[in-house]
């Protein structure tokens, strides 16, 4: 498998730069087994309720009215809803058989408990995971090419290079992410990643190898059973954010549930 796939998902949805610190979750689905219009139906139901919502949307790029995304996106085979405050991209993903949904929002504008987006989807019998992150953090964990920390004003000084892989004249080297706590994997039926709050079901289970009951038994993090098959798992109550101290706890979240 190609994990460095999620790098090309991590460049799509991070097309807008001056958006980038943004509060986001990401919920993992088996592929097909959700509707593009049940995906926006669930979102679109959490999003009423804040106050901060504005009817006036894009799809694709392009503006809409909220009354009239039911009907394009029941067309479509994967979407992009953009508002004021709030992203929405949810994207099948083939080769590795599961559908994703990328929500983000500003913090600053949009008060909400990342539960609120992610407790919808858990009912249904395609859920595989979720879990909230920091998106800045998560996309310089994961990001490779020199060049692009080149337009960024970043530095590479310092920081592990390997050869990308390719033949001459195509060889070069990149940033050597493989180490990196905060590093994103996407796996057959699942995607390997760890954050501050996770929500895993007897699903993701099965593929990497944890018990769930078992979970209930460490006392390092707390567990609130959302359903039989489903946790909710909380290991800070901070997101993970650069620099924060929770690279060894980020590592030891991986160890426990990606075996």
């Amino acid at each position: 498998m190609d994990d460095r796939a999620w790098l090309k998902l991590r460049s799509k949805s991070n097309r807008k730069r001056d958006r980038i610190n943004m509060i986001c979750v990401d919920i993992i689905f088996e592929s097909k087994s959700f509707s593009e219009l049940a995906v926006w139906n669930h979102i679109f139901n959490v999003l009423l309720k804040q106050e901060s919502f504005t009817p006036e949307l894009k799809l694709n790029g392009r503006k809409t009215n909220c009354r009239k995304l039911g009907s394009l996106i029941s067309s479509k085979t994967g979407f992009i809803v953009e508002g004021e405050n709030f992203e929405v991209d949810s994207t099948l993903i083939g080769r590795f058989n599961i559908g994703r949904v990328e929500i983000c929002w500003d913090p600053q504008r949009v008060v909400i408990n990342p539960r609120d987006w992610v407790m919808p989807f858990i009912g249904e019998k395609g859920f595989v995971q979720a879990w909230v992150y920091n998106r800045d953090y998560i996309h310089w964990q994961n990001a490779e090419d020199p060049l692009e920390y080149e337009c960024a004003g970043k530095s590479v000084d310092g920081l592990k290079m390997k050869s990308n892989g390719l033949p001459p004249p195509l060889q070069m080297s990149v940033v050597d992410v493989s180490d990196n706590p905060g590093r994103v994997l996407l796996k057959s039926g699942y995607v390997e990643a760890v954050a501050s709050t996770m929500w895993v079901s007897e699903k993701l289970a099965n593929r990497t190898g944890f018990a769930m009951q078992e979970l209930k038994n460490e006392s390092w993090f707390s567990v609130v059973p959302l359903s039989d098959e489903v946790y909710e798992l909380e290991f800070s109550t901070n997101i993970f954010e650069p620099n924060d101290g929770t690279d060894n706890l980020q590592r030891s979240i991986r160890k426990l549930l990606f075996r």
